[in-house]
């Protein structure tokens, strides 16, 4: 893990110190991308994550992300919903690798029997009758390092392929890579076309 980031910090700062107009963007800024994005594990346990975030450009190779997450997780099973934060350094060549790190906060709610447990979970006049459910409440916190590479497909999309390492709070048991694809849209530049 520690030589595939070493390999993808090298990999930026030679394309920030080497790159020209032939493989960097011409724009100078991208204040705003809109993102959709898909990952999952490949072993079990079985987590998958769907994800729609935007980012803000704070400085030449920095930008902010943040968004809407759930995150199902087939060792529960629960279905999570959330927010995303985090941070991502990167340039603007054609292939541009990344390095992120983020977090993620999400719930899950479902119901279970509760018909034998001496507890009037629904607030009825009855306790323990056939059929009576509990509310059950889970939470998930997660924080992550991440990797990959951007490939700017046109002048204002994207697809990024990535990889992040979650440490959850649920235990090093479910701490998991998490593969996948992201689509993105560009807004905001600054450069238009026709433009000297």
């Amino acid at each position: 893990m520690k030589k595939i980031f070493k390999i993808t910090f090298f990999v930026f700062f030679l394309q920030s110190i080497f790159c020209n107009q032939i493989f960097c963007s011409e724009e100078s800024d991208e204040p705003f991308v809109m993102d959709i994005l898909i990952a999952g594990t490949k072993d079990q346990p079985y987590i998958y994550q769907v994800e729609i975030s935007g980012e803000k450009q704070l400085h030449k190779y920095l930008w902010l992300r943040g968004g809407l997450a759930g995150i199902f997780d087939s060792n529960k099973p629960d279905l999570f919903g959330g927010l995303t934060l985090g941070f991502r350094l990167h340039g603007k060549a054609f292939f541009a690798p990344f390095l992120g790190i983020g977090s993620y906060f999400g719930k899950s709610t479902h119901y279970k029997d509760a018909d034998d447990d001496g507890v009037n979970n629904d607030d009825d006049a009855w306790t323990d009758e056939p059929g009576e459910k509990k509310r059950v409440d889970n939470y998930l916190s997660a924080i992550y390092p991440e990797i990959g590479m951007q490939i700017n497909i046109a002048k204002e999309k994207r697809i990024s392929a990535f990889g992040r390492y979650y440490v959850s709070t649920e235990g090093r048991d479910d701490d998991s890579w998490l593969w996948g694809l992201s689509f993105s849209v560009k807004f905001g530049s600054d450069s238009e076309d026709g433009k000297d």
